[in-house]
């Protein structure tokens, strides 16, 4: 039987692509049980490829110009398009499966599966749409059993576009397989000398979110805060902190318990530095969801509901959520429960 060629290309945002993450996982662990003939890889955003292909769970690649002319002479017989966006924009498959969106005229799908509109519409409302058009105990299954968020769950509509039902799925997929994988090693990048120094021990915070796009400012905390909350990590337990994102202009405190790594990472060297951490905290935006990857508790503040249960990361009981808190002291209170256990 000849193979079949299978893309899911994954969306531009860090956090939701580590939330594809587990569908793709399950597809690879149909092909080895059932032994058939789809060849899986993901398409990414060049800056995440060096990192997802680090976790060694699927054959990923960029989506550059390269790409797009090869897929041109040799079309995969189906994409499935995460996400809307004209970054996708020249690609060719001999089936395409998306949610088309008015403002983006160019880019027609095949197939418009209702599962793939939660990206597009991330509501309470769509996932209740979405659950029912799934066979019985599926969503049960992901999002009771393995603690998945919503949009993880969404996204295994692709395995029973590709053939599988639900029951095998559910006999199949095993949540656990991910935690043997934990990325880059921290020896990858020359970084972490220079956070270290003389003391091993420091968390990561990021107190912005989605790119520092001030339309995402709803998701970020007070950030004097969080200042607050370095200070009293470096008081009470002797530990740095290290902030990372993209905003470079914003101050920070003159201290020497403070490391400012904005815009000195790549996304695979991110990484790197998370995996020594003793913990994150911050907002909920892509470096979160990077330090669940690698395996590191996450304090991480939330602002609306959906958002925690749509959006939260892949391994929950790794990450404490702290609901529109008014002060410090209820994501201090969490912090120092995590630092005086790893410390």
């Amino acid at each position: 039987m000849k193979t079949q060629k299978i893309d899911v290309v994954l969306p531009s945002r860090i956090g939701d692509s580590i939330l594809s993450i587990p569908a793709i996982v399950c597809l690879k662990q149909l092909g080895r049980k059932y032994g058939n003939n789809l060849k899986i890889r993901a398409l990414s955003r060049p800056f995440l490829v060096e990192l997802l292909s680090s976790l060694g769970l699927f054959e990923c690649r960029g989506m550059d110009y390269i790409e797009k002319c090869g897929s041109i002479i040799s079309p995969s017989d189906r994409a499935f398009f995460v996400e809307t966006t004209n970054n996708n924009f020249g690609y060719f498959s001999k089936e395409i499966y998306g949610i088309e969106n008015k403002f983006k005229k160019f880019l027609k799908f095949t197939h418009q599966p209702v599962y793939l509109s939660f990206s597009a519409r991330p509501f309470p409302e769509t996932w209740e749409e979405i659950k029912k058009s799934f066979p019985d105990g599926l969503a049960g299954f992901l999002t009771e059993d393995c603690c998945l968020p919503w949009y993880s769950a969404c996204l295994f509509g692709i395995c029973l576009d590709l053939g599988y039902t639900a029951g095998q799925v559910i006999e199949t997929y095993c949540h656990a397989e991910l935690k043997c994988y934990s990325g880059p090693g921290t020896e990858s990048h020359k970084t972490l000398n220079q956070v270290q120094g003389d003391n091993n021990d420091y968390v990561v915070f990021c107190v912005e979110a989605g790119y520092g796009r001030k339309h995402l400012n709803e998701r970020c905390w007070d950030t004097e805060g969080y200042f607050k909350i370095a200070e009293k990590c470096a008081e009470d337990f002797g530990v740095k902190a290290v902030f990372v994102g993209v905003n470079k202009k914003m101050p920070l405190p003159d201290s020497d318990y403070i490391e400012d790594l904005r815009g000195k990472l790549s996304i695979y060297e991110l990484a790197g530095v998370m995996k020594s951490a003793l913990c994150y905290i911050g907002n909920d935006t892509g470096p979160l969801h990077i330090a669940n990857l690698v395996r590191i508790p996450s304090v991480a503040v939330y602002f609306k509901d959906e958002h925690m249960k749509g959006f939260s990361p892949v391994f929950p009981e790794l990450n404490t959520k702290i609901f529109r808190p008014e002060s410090i002291e209820p994501i201090y209170a969490e912090v120092e429960r995590v630092l005086k256990r790893r410390c």
